[in-house]
């Protein structure tokens, strides 16, 4: 296989971040923007300073998600890592949450799926070689 050739599920994952960028980014304005105005649609939600440090941390997740789809496009090292190490956190998460939400099975089979093509498929580690 050509080594500056990226494989189309390389190419899926990438998308998959890009997307998932767009979701926590959208849920980081949206939690900045309840705090500023200090909406509280339940009568039970979280304080504003809560809703402002919570939207914070999903800006720079989102920006972490859109460099790591980047650079699997790219056929980074660094990005391969953080894909592996990103699933297998989000592995652990969700089978320690799955009992109390049995949908949770569709993430843990994805990040799973992802966890084992980065890391046993021959074309995904050449790919990544030498870049």
């Amino acid at each position: 296989m050509d080594k500056s050739k990226i494989p189309v599920p390389v190419i899926v994952i990438s998308i998959f971040y890009f997307i998932s960028a767009f979701l926590v980014l959208a849920a980081g304005v949206a939690s900045i923007f309840l705090s500023w105005k200090n909406i509280d649609l339940i009568g039970l939600g979280p304080s504003p300073e809560t809703l402002m440090v919570v939207g914070i941390i999903a800006l720079v997740i989102s920006v972490l998600y859109i460099f790591v789809g980047k650079d699997l496009l790219r056929g980074k090292k660094w990005a391969r890592t953080a894909v592996i190490v990103l699933s297998g956190i989000a592995s652990v998460e969700n089978l320690i949450l799955i009992f109390g939400n049995v949908f949770l099975i569709i993430p843990l089979a994805i990040n799973i799926a992802i966890l084992l093509y980065l890391l046993l498929n021959r074309d995904a580690k050449k790919s990544f070689s030498k870049r």
